[in-house]
């Protein structure tokens, strides 16, 4: 069995407690999935904003050395002295004035990392503060910035690779007290200050990353992190080192990247000309960054637990107020019912039929107020039930006894049921009004009935079977009366058609022998016109053979036409055996059917005397078929005796014929011959007639025979019949008195 199968089996407590615990369990889940979404959501939104405010933080600082860059700047080329020095190209005044400047910066600021470089107008390198003895080389061959400054004039602050590396710069021009463009000073910072500041303000370390492809001159101590080169001398090593693993490029394409030591962002770095030439590669460490995390942790986990927690309670109060508002209510509802049908299915009286108890006046208590009117209202009916349907077993017990006249007296309050006791009754006044009162007396009735014994009848008879019963005896006795008498007279009709039979057999023999003779001149005869017609040629020498001849054919039509006649007289004496045959046969069957009626309606006693009377309607239905197979030949014979009997005639006047034209016209023998083939065709038509008469008179004899065989059996038939009915007790006087008659 399946689960869900099994669940049909489950009480509805553990059904809603099922439930509950699977709410409370989805619950938990759902809310784990939530929170872990929220969770991981958190997350990044945690280390977005990390990532973002170290962007920010960098970003500032950023902004904040321009400013220092471009600030410091102003200050130094607004100095008169320094501005006549470079103008003068007094370097040794201008060393000691950087010098101080220098210093005053140093003391005033927060950066010590900063380097200064005087140029003069033609963008040649006039003094650098880190390397004095340095100077004169064209920096507009690689600087992108001077040959700017040259031509604009313009202060501006950017971050430039250089020689010695990649480093934010702020130019200023550098003019005299008449305006003149002398040349420009360069304030220098190095990123060494950013790594000291960041960790400070960020709790982060930082990488100052550039492009080897921006890198004017490299230098053995260079660091390489891919195709990127480190621009500073301050660095973290274990950050440095997992920087190492990183492709920098596919991490610069997010927001933000960590592993299991870093959360990483990166910042891009422009030049003068707003080209990308490196990268501020930031890094905090993770557990200072899942110190952050862990709280909002923290915070969702607590709210996981306290939700599971509530769902727990939840579900416990709820399955513990559903038992005791519900589910308690409906056990009790669920007792009061299995107790009534108990009581209503078994009867069984030991049992106490009380009113379900009702707690509260809810959903449960209205269904269980109107069940327990329904189990008053239906004990009463059950009661009135039994009452009822004992009175019915009463009255049905007596109908199976026999006795028809009882009926059921008790009234029922359930109309279905009230409905079949009607029924009842009126089957039970069907069945006394169609049968009778007592079905003993018509079965002991038809018990002497099937013995042969109708001297028994039912008095007074009120149901139809009994009436029919009673007229069915009338019925029987007339008809054995009527029997006896159609029995001999069928014996009588039986001999009288064995004497025709007899006659008719011989007269069937005796017609095929005169057929035989007449058949045996018939072939003569042809016999007689082959040779006259073998004879044509020699017949003007053989005319008085011919004439003899003539005479002699004359003889025989005669003959032939007595012959015929004699058959004709042979055949309506046939004709008229047979209808006697056929009134025999009809007389019999008429009797036969109204056996087999009277034999139908005794029913069981009629059974025998039913056999008898089939054997006669079908020895009946023989004789008759043979009587008119017989007829048909008869009459077959008959026409083809008539067509013999023409035929002979026509020959007789031919011969006549024949003769006066042989005494008339001897010389026409041309005229002879034609009539000798004439009358040799008809003597060959009437050879044929000859041979279909001669086969009819000999299936005319085996009929008479046939028809002799019938004729003894239908006597043997009839004294059967005849003693048959004899056994049978019958009250003629009874038939006598009431007149009773057989309908046809």
């Amino acid at each position: 069995m399946k689960w869900y199968q099994k669940i049909h089996h489950i009480k509805i407590e553990k059904k809603i407690v099922i439930m509950f615990v699977a709410i409370a369990v989805a619950g938990i889940l759902v809310s784990s999935v939530i929170m872990g979404y929220f969770l991981d959501k958190t997350r990044n939104k945690t280390y977005n904003e990390i990532a973002h405010n170290l962007d920010l933080i960098m970003q500032e600082k950023h902004h904040a050395l321009e400013t220092v860059a471009y600030t410091n700047m102003l200050s130094i080329a607004s100095n008169p002295e320094l501005v006549d020095a470079l103008k003068r190209g007094d370097r040794q005044k201008a060393i000691g004035l950087l010098a101080l400047v220098e210093k005053n910066l140093e003391s005033n600021t927060q950066f010590d990392t900063f380097k200064v470089h005087l140029h003069t107008r033609e963008g040649h390198a006039f003094l650098r503060s880190w390397k004095p003895d340095k100077y004169g080389d064209d920096l507009t061959t690689f600087r992108h910035t001077i040959p700017y400054i040259v031509k604009h004039h313009t202060p501006f602050v950017t971050t430039e690779v250089g020689k010695t590396g990649m480093t934010i710069r702020g130019i200023v021009p550098m003019f005299d007290s008449e305006r003149q463009y002398v040349g420009s000073a360069e304030f220098i910072l190095s990123f060494d200050s950013f790594i000291d500041w960041m960790k400070k303000n960020g709790n982060a370390d930082l990488l100052v990353l550039m492009d080897k492809k921006y890198q004017i001159r490299a230098k053995p101590e260079d660091i390489h992190l891919g195709h990127y080169v480190l621009s500073q001398k301050k660095y973290n090593p274990d950050f440095l080192e997992a920087a190492k693993k990183l492709d920098i490029d596919a991490i610069a394409q997010k927001p933000w990247f960590s592993d299991d030591h870093y959360l990483y962002t990166l910042v891009p770095i422009y030049d003068f000309a707003k080209k990308k030439i490196g990268w501020y590669m930031i890094g905090k460490d993770m557990r200072d960054v899942n110190a952050i995390v862990k709280d909002a942790e923290m915070m969702i986990y607590t709210s996981l637990a306290m939700i599971a927690l509530l769902l727990l309670v939840t579900t416990a109060l709820s399955v513990a107020v559903i038992r005791k508002l519900v589910l308690k209510p409906l056990e009790r509802f669920q007792e009061g019912l299995m107790r009534f049908f108990e009581y209503y299915h078994d009867h069984d009286k030991s049992l106490t039929l009380r009113p379900i108890d009702v707690v509260y006046d809810d959903e449960i208590g209205t269904m269980a107020h109107s069940v327990n009117k329904q189990i008053e209202a239906m004990e009463a009916s059950i009661q009135n039930e039994e009452c009822v349907i004992a009175e019915s077993s009463r009255v049905i017990e007596k109908t199976g006894e026999g006795d028809l006249t009882h009926r059921i007296a008790a009234r029922s309050k359930n109309a279905t049921l009230q409905q079949m006791i009607d029924l009842l009754n009126g089957l039970f006044e069907n069945l006394e009004s169609n049968i009778g009162k007592d079905v003993n007396r018509i079965a002991d009735t038809l018990e002497a009935y099937a013995h042969c014994n109708y001297t028994y009848a039912i008095p007074d008879a009120t149901g139809r079977v009994e009436k029919q019963i009673n007229r069915m005896q009338e019925v029987i006795t007339q008809m054995l009366i009527q029997s006896v008498k159609s029995s001999e007279a069928l014996q009588g009709s039986a001999a009288s058609l064995s004497q025709n039979v007899v006659v008719l057999n011989q007269s069937a023999s005796q017609q095929f022998e005169s057929i035989e003779n007449t058949f045996t001149i018939m072939t003569q005869i042809n016999e007689t016109m082959q040779q006259n017609m073998q004879k044509l040629q020699a017949i003007g020498r053989q005319i008085d053979i011919v004439t003899g001849s003539l005479h002699e054919g004359e003889y025989l039509s005669d003959k032939t036409g007595e012959s015929m006649r004699s058959i004709d007289t042979q055949v309506e004496e046939i004709k008229q055996a047979i209808t006697v045959i056929d009134e025999i046969s009809f007389q019999t069957n008429i009797l036969s059917l109204n056996a087999a009626v009277e034999a139908a309606t005794a029913g069981d006693a009629g059974k025998g005397f039913a056999v008898v009377a089939q054997e006669v309607r079908n020895l009946a239905a023989k004789s008759a078929d043979a009587a008119k197979s017989i007829e048909e030949k008869v009459a077959n014979a008959t026409e083809m005796t008539q067509a013999g009997k023409e035929a002979t005639e026509k020959m007789l006047e031919g011969y006549r014929h024949l003769k006066e034209k042989i005494t008339e016209t001897t010389q026409e023998i041309e005229q002879i011959s034609a009539t000798i083939q004439a009358q040799h065709r008809y003597i060959e038509e009437i050879h044929i007639a000859m041979q279909s008469i001669r086969e009819n008179a000999q299936n005319n004899r085996q009929i008479a025979h046939t028809t002799e065989a019938i004729a003894e059996a239908t006597s043997t038939l009839s004294t059967e019949i005849v003693t048959q009915s004899r056994k049978s007790r019958y009250d003629k006087r009874m038939v006598s008195a009431q007149g009773c008659t057989i309908e046809g």
